[in-house]
């Protein structure tokens, strides 16, 4: 009996150690809801942050595109060298922090799987140990039924006379009572690790899930960026090498007032040829001077005309763009002097990027319903 009473005092115990163990694991569970609330709302700032940036990032493309006709083009390409590093710096500070997130996600995930598994070999040693106190209940049961059925009746009234066989028959009823009692006991701390498990592996699954979207939300940041930088640069090639395109233009506007300064300052020269022939004309002087005169005025008259031909060929190449300027009768321009639209790295890298648009074309064709659908605010993106 003192064996047994030393035995349920340390089950007792055991079960005090459990009950204490299940209140911290509840508080620490407790305390990673609230961490993972806390990281929730702060990627939802973070998106949300990333999203106005990204839009205010576009509202400020489009306004330096409406301001380039004024602009320098170093300034430009200054400012757009500045938003891409902008935009780099922020890729990367986003980068790092959904890395960090993952690492902690995973040393979490990691410390889960070790606490599943010490739960398991516990539960397992707890397993054991009820069918070690099953067979033991089981063997006493058998051992009393056989003493049943050895006894008749006769002797069954005489051995209840008998003191100290009833005393064992009550102890051994009691010893029955108090393994039953163990039995259900390690039943019941068996069905709790078993529910404590399964809820362990629904946070784990948990977890995993929120890595996962983490994952797919810096992937699809990424794809968001290189397509960014694919459209930025293909407007850019666009815009530098575009007959109509705004910084084209503004070269012919440029060219256009320098030639208008020029025939100004020469109109000048020209008039006063022109009035100093006329005078040497009506007051008869010597041949020699009216002749000069006359070659000065010839001179005048060619720069002129030449610039009035200057004049009206850039204003042609304004209306008309480059392709078509060519094909316009009466324009005194050689073509080969115009350099050709693109450099061959240029070309390169458009064939390049063409390349890539055919097979992300094809690959979302093979796809079909299941190809992912592209939504962007930038203008000019497929």
């Amino acid at each position: 009996m003192d064996i047994m009473e030393k035995k349920s005092v340390q089950d007792q115990t055991t079960i005090s150690e459990l009950r204490a163990e299940n209140k911290q694991f509840k508080k620490t569970v407790e305390t990673k809801d609230d961490e993972k609330k806390e990281m929730k709302m702060k990627l939802g700032g973070d998106i949300k942050r990333i999203t106005a940036e990204k839009n205010k990032m576009e509202d400020e493309f489009l306004k330096l595109k409406t301001e380039k006709a004024i602009l320098q083009t170093d300034s430009l390409k200054d400012e757009r060298k500045k938003i891409e590093q902008k935009m780099e710096k922020d890729y990367k500070k986003m980068s790092d922090e959904f890395s960090n997130v993952i690492k902690t996600k995973d040393a979490e995930m990691e410390e889960l799987r070790q606490e599943l598994g010490n739960m398991r070999s516990r539960m397992q040693t707890l397993i054991e140990e009820n069918q070690e106190l099953k067979d033991e209940n089981q063997e006493l049961k058998k051992r009393n039924l056989e003493e049943k059925e050895n006894q008749n009746n006769h002797e069954s009234l005489d051995l209840r006379n008998d003191i100290r066989l009833h005393q064992t028959v009550l102890g051994l009823r009691i010893q029955i009572i108090e393994m039953e009692s163990k039995v259900k006991l390690y039943e019941a701390k068996e069905k709790f690790t078993d529910d404590k498990i399964a809820d362990m592996k629904q946070q784990f699954t948990k977890m995993e899930t929120e890595k996962n979207e983490v994952e797919e939300k810096l992937k699809e940041m990424e794809e968001l960026r290189s397509k960014a930088n694919f459209a930025m640069e293909l407007k850019q090639i666009y815009e530098d090498h575009a007959a109509g395109s705004t910084k084209s233009s503004v070269q012919r506007i440029e060219d256009l007032t320098r030639a208008l300064e020029t025939a100004r300052k020469d109109e000048k020269n020209y008039s006063y040829a022109k009035k100093r022939f006329m005078a040497y004309k009506e007051l008869e002087h010597e041949m020699n001077a009216v002749r000069e005169a006359h070659e000065h005025l010839d001179i005048a008259c060619r720069a002129k005309k030449q610039y009035q031909i200057e004049i009206e060929s850039l204003i042609a190449r304004i209306k008309a763009g480059i392709p078509l300027y060519f094909f316009q009768e009466g324009v005194s321009v050689n073509p080969p002097m115009y350099p050709p639209p693109f450099t061959v790295e240029t070309e390169e890298r458009m064939h390049q990027m063409g390349y890539e648009l055919e097979k992300k074309m094809e690959e979302h064709q093979w796809l079909g319903d299941r190809a992912p659908k592209y939504k962007s605010n930038l203008p000019g993106w497929f």
